[in-house]
């Protein structure tokens, strides 16, 4: 079974079709029924709703919910995956650290946030005609977390936040997609969560392609979504 996080959208835009028409996931979405994969796409509290981590409670007891009602389904609560895109896949990120090996069999992460923290500087030392001045308070990490960035409540709530800081040895294998023309979140943030996983022998796969930007449709073309499929097959 895959779960995909729900949609992307700085964790403030839920509107799923609108995602999927324009990243082209519908298209590994479509792959992994045509394997047999049972497909659940969950939905989370936004970030104009509620801080953190109600996003990760939601995604966490979605989790849990699926698998408690796996018979009537009719999927193996033993094989489950946890997938998503930008905000989605820094979601699927926390729930594979929150539930481990035992519960989440595999990871696959699409530009996905790790580091909230230093989103900022990294942002900065890109060549992005985006990267403008923002108040602290209106920048995405600073919604999501409810505090100014910068500041000390910020840097505790945003470590919290970020699945660089909970990574351990009993985490899933990952598969880590990322674009070097990323102007909305930084390839070095799967780059870091690839050593971090690496560092406590946890298998990772990092891809950077070349070009590619934020939710490049892409990225869900026939050569990705086969090697998604490969590494799902290897490890569910």
């Amino acid at each position: 079974m895959c779960i995909f996080t729900a949609a992307a959208g700085k964790w403030g835009d839920k509107d799923f079709a609108a995602f999927q028409a324009k990243t082209g996931v519908h298209r590994l979405i479509k792959a992994l029924l045509n394997e047999g994969y049972a497909v659940a796409s969950v939905n989370y509290r936004l970030s104009g709703e509620a801080h953190f981590p109600a996003q990760t409670q939601d995604i966490n007891q979605a989790i849990d919910y699926l698998s408690r009602h796996a018979k009537q389904y009719g999927f193996n609560t033993k094989r489950i995956a946890v997938i998503g895109d930008s905000a989605g896949a820094h979601l699927a990120q926390l729930a594979a650290a929150a539930h481990g090996r035992d519960k989440i069999r595999a990871l696959v992460s699409f530009y996905g946030v790790s580091d909230l923290r230093n989103m900022k500087m990294e942002h900065m030392a890109k060549n992005c005609s985006n990267n403008k001045a923002t108040p602290s308070e209106n920048t995405r990490e600073g919604v999501l977390v409810g505090e100014a960035v910068d500041s000390a409540a910020f840097n505790r709530a945003t470590d919290a936040a970020s699945p660089i800081h909970q990574v351990h040895a009993n985490m899933p294998p990952a598969l880590l997609f990322h674009g070097d023309r990323d102007c909305a979140v930084p390839h070095t943030q799967s780059l870091k969560m690839h050593l971090a996983l690496q560092s406590v022998n946890v298998p990772s796969e990092w891809v950077l392609i070349e070009g590619l930007g934020h939710m490049a449709p892409e990225f869900h073309n026939d050569a990705n979504n086969r090697r998604v499929l490969n590494f799902l097959k290897q490890h569910l």
